[in-house]
């Protein structure tokens, strides 16, 4: 028997301003899960076709901020149609895809040519708010472009899972909150008085995530569901598409209210990591 479409209103085109890197790095984990798997998701991808992004260069950051960390800066260098960057006086422009060109060309009455001065200034901004967040990142003994993989992995069977687990609430405040995190569970009920079948934001720290119709859950513990998540930021996606599945906004850290600290567990893995090699003479 045939499944019924429900018919989806159409997508109006729109512009959003202000885009961060950390929200573009997170798209790209999206792209991958909702466009390069099969079935495509056709909602989202007319959600991609019929939004332009806008980026802004970051000129300020929250302490909870360490992109650097992760391999990303404060500023986009690809996937954005139109950036902009804030100099003291002048804001300058560029183009990142051919909807920002033809965008910025319908426009063009209200723009001038940019000079060195300000590519130079421009870079500088960059390179001070760089610099900042690589010395915030300092003070939680954390490096930049770290190579956290090897971290994640070799700490497995850690006791830091139940260490940090046990302040866990098991809201899912950080997964909702996350750029990059896309588990959904699908669900049944109607739609324009039709039975409809529909996707569900859903949670892996949450009891019941992994739970199968049998009753059974690979991950009945906090610990081991904590673990599952970090895994799958910091080993799985570096697997499969060479990047890691954290952007480094620090969002999660700023919304749990055990107060776990995404740069908390990633030091001390990275710490016993070290510690594993050293007392077995690895170089």
């Amino acid at each position: 028997r045939g499944e019924r479409q429900v018919d989806r209103p159409t997508i109006p085109r729109r512009i959003v301003i202000g885009v961060k890197n950390c929200d573009l790095a997170g798209l790209k984990i999206q792209d991958h899960v909702f466009l390069g798997l099969t079935p495509e998701d056709s909602g989202y991808a007319e959600l991609r076709e019929t939004t332009i992004l806008v980026t802004c260069d970051c000129t300020d950051c929250l302490d909870v901020c360490f992109c650097p960390v992760v391999g990303q800066r404060p500023w986009a260098e690809e996937g954005f149609d139109i950036n902009i960057a804030p100099l003291s006086n002048e804001y300058l422009i560029e183009a990142g895809s051919e909807k920002g060109e033809q965008l910025l060309e319908s426009v063009n009455e209200l723009l001038v040519p940019t000079d060195d001065l300000l590519l130079a200034e421009r870079d500088q901004c960059r390179e001070k708010m760089f610099n900042r967040l690589v010395e915030q990142a300092h003070q939680q003994g954390l490096e930049p472009d770290m190579d956290l993989e090897p971290a994640v992995a070799g700490a497995k069977d850690s006791t830091l899972w139940g260490d940090f687990a046990a302040d866990c609430v098991e809201c899912g405040a950080c997964n909702l909150l996350c750029c990059t995190c896309h588990c959904f569970q699908l669900a049944d009920g109607t739609a324009n008085g039709h039975p409809a079948r529909g996707k569900q934001w859903d949670s892996c720290l949450l009891m019941n995530f992994a739970r199968v119709a049998g009753g059974d859950n690979p991950r009945p513990g906090r610990a081991a569901r904590l673990r599952n998540r970090f895994q799958q930021k910091f080993c799985y996606f570096p697997d499969k598409i060479q990047t890691y599945a954290c952007d480094g906004c620090g969002r999660c850290t700023e919304v749990c209210i055990g107060n776990i600290d995404i740069r908390a567990v990633l030091k001390r893995a990275a710490d016993e990591s070290e510690s594993v090699h050293a007392d077995h003479g690895d170089n």
